[in-house]
C-alpha cells in the first residue's frame, strides 16, 4: 500500500470489520488515522475515530 494512502487503510479496516476481524480492523483504522492526521485530512480523522470508538478501541 502507498505510504500516504489513508483512504486505502480506511477501506481495509471496514472490510476487516465486516469479516469479523476486529483486531485487524482496529490496527488498520489506527494506521489510517495516523496518516490522515499527518495529512491534515479532517474528514478521515473523524471517520476513523468514529470507527475506533464503535469497535471499542477509543
Amino acid at each position: 500500500m502507498q505510504e500516504g494512502a489513508f483512504w486505502m487503510w480506511r477501506k481495509r479496516s471496514l472490510i476487516e470489520a465486516e469479516l469479523g476481524m476486529k483486531k485487524e480492523a482496529i490496527a488498520s483504522a489506527q494506521q489510517s488515522l495516523a496518516i490522515a492526521e499527518k495529512a491534515k485530512n479532517a474528514d478521515y480523522v473523524k471517520m476513523n475515530k468514529a470507527s475506533l470508538k464503535e469497535w471499542g478501541a477509543m
